[in-house]
């Protein structure tokens, strides 16, 4: 059930002034966040209803967050902007304007020294700015639009408000393409919601996803789901990479259970041993095919001067090098790391009882301790990520990086964070992928090449189950649709690059922002189909 107050232990997304700063936070008694050079504790916001907007107000010695009271207040409108707007359709405010106007310092007749101390004397924020309007030579002079921006200024120096809002897909989408696009390769929100339409992302659904976001993707669509189905979160290295954007959602214990991760090469080998039963009846030999050769690129050794190069030239440029480089390298004898715990992986020659694989079979397939060349082309900071503890984990992925607004939580008051969400797949969750087949797939992986990776998860999937490949490049997508169709391994294929902007509203003002992004990036979706022949 979503909790529609926070509570100690929630992580809350604050957005400073109106989208100036947006950051993430755990809350604890002890929890801070400063602003500029003023710091105020994060304790006011417990127990508050997300929506709620709050100001920043200073007393003597400190600060401290306070809920504006009324609707007036939360949109930003004290009585002087009240009546500024009720006097725009007056002639004497309509014949203003700037021109008479000039910049020499010298309107404002209130000095700093003047505002510090009526900042010591413990003089709230709205006063500050009333005492600024009346000791301003040229306010009375400016037209209402200049007046407005004036008064929106001075509030966010003086009275910063932070509004509380709970952290959900679109949200944490929103914040990170705002502070660091690059930790989510570059996806807008609209491009997310599209990507889960196109997928047809529902309940009592099984996804398989496959990112590289921080668990972007893995959020967005366990907030879909709500519990009601299975997460999938495969991935080629042998350490997981985080997912850690999944935790800010706030989920119960029975969404966080649904979330689940397995190595790709023991969803592939399962499947491929599931998909045995149907040579009988002349059904199954080209996803067999298929996922044999999926395998055997999985289980290359990571020492391997062969794979290291294959990979590079699939990573950096497309399939094509791939194979040339395959071809121009000599063989060579290489030693391979093993792991204690690792076991065989299921044969094609094995036999399964009645044509289909056993439960204990998949329980006992452990991940080969093959190291993926891919690997190397991991981002860094997901190398970073794997070496940290937990908890550093979990902060690394909340912080926007911004060090004027930076939450740090401390263990008082910690609430219990129940199930965390990404546990090791069980034996009987991949037995049920194996025979029945994921009903979706989503996959965004902008370093490795889009074709290598479809080809080999594909198979995975259901008869016209659909899939989804996001990228902020177009051509490995294109590359990836031309193979899809020369194949025969999928219809309804579709390259979109969608669209949005952003409009500002207000009354004699209506029009679009100026500044919004180029791109959100591109997706290639399409529906699989079974190559029976």
């Amino acid at each position: 059930m979503v909790k529609s107050c926070a509570e100690f232990g929630s992580s809350v997304l604050l957005d400073i002034n109106d989208g100036d700063r947006m950051t993430f936070a755990r809350l604890h008694s002890t929890s801070t966040l400063k602003i500029g050079n003023t710091k105020c504790t994060l304790e006011a916001l417990v127990g508050q209803p997300f929506g709620a907007v709050f100001e920043m107000q200073s007393e003597r010695n400190s600060s401290k967050l306070v809920r504006m009271p009324n609707v007036s207040d939360v949109n930003g409108r004290n009585e002087k902007r009240q009546q500024i707007e009720t006097d725009q359709d007056s002639e004497d405010v309509k014949d203003r304007d700037n021109r008479a106007l000039v910049d020499d310092n010298k309107a404002q007749t209130l000095s700093s020294d003047d505002i510090d101390r009526m900042k010591r004397d413990g003089a709230s924020g709205k006063e500050i700015i009333d005492a600024l309007v009346a000791n301003s030579a040229s306010f009375e002079t400016k037209t209402a639009f200049s007046q407005e921006k004036y008064m929106k200024k001075k509030q966010k120096k003086y009275a910063p408000r932070v509004l509380l809002r709970r952290p959900s897909a679109r949200s944490i989408c929103e914040a990170y393409f705002v502070k660091d696009p690059r930790k989510i390769g570059f996806c807008r929100m609209d491009t997310l919601a599209l990507m889960m339409s196109l997928a047809n992302v529902g309940p009592n659904s099984d996804i398989l996803v496959l990112e590289s976001l921080g668990g972007l993707i893995t959020a967005a669509v366990t907030e879909r789901l709500g519990g009601h189905g299975s997460i999938c979160s495969t991935y080629y290295t042998t350490k997981r990479p985080p997912i850690d954007m999944v935790r800010l959602l706030n989920l119960d214990d029975a969404t966080a259970l649904s979330v689940l991760r397995a190595p790709l090469e023991k969803l592939v080998a399962a499947r491929q041993s599931a998909l045995r039963s149907k040579d009988q009846n002349g059904v199954g030999v080209a996803e067999r095919e298929a996922l044999a050769q999926a395998l055997s690129t999985l289980e290359e050794p990571k020492n391997s001067t062969i794979g290291q190069n294959a990979t590079d030239a699939v990573v950096n440029d497309s399939p094509s090098m791939a194979v040339e480089a395959l071809s121009t390298e000599t063989p060579v004898t290489e030693s391979m790391d093993v792991d204690k715990e690792t076991t065989n992986i299921i044969s094609p020659a094995q036999n399964t009882t009645d044509g289909v694989v056993e439960d204990s079979q998949i329980k006992d397939m452990e991940a080969p301790s093959t190291e993926m060349s891919v690997k190397q082309n991991m981002d860094l900071d997901q190398k970073t990520s794997h070496s940290l503890p937990a908890e550093d984990r979990e902060e690394d992925a909340c912080e926007l990086g911004d060090k004027e607004a930076n939450p740090t939580a401390v263990g008082e008051g910690k609430a219990s964070k129940g199930p965390r969400p990404g546990n090791e797949a069980t034996s009987a969750d991949i037995f049920k992928w194996a025979n029945q087949g994921f009903s979706s797939l989503l996959v965004a992986a902008p370093e490795l090449d889009a074709w290598t990776v479809v080809k080999q998860l594909i198979p995975l999937l259901s008869s016209s189950s659909p899939f989804v490949i996001y990228s902020p490049y177009q051509q490995p997508l294109a590359e990836c649709m031309f193979q899809l169709q020369k194949n025969n391994m999928a219809i309804a294929l579709q390259l979109t690059e969608p669209w949005c902007r952003e409009y500002q509203v207000l009354p004699l003002r209506s029009h679009p922002h100026m500044q919004m992004s180029a791109t959100g990036g591109f997706t290639l979706s399409g529906i699989r189909i079974t190559n029976c022949v």
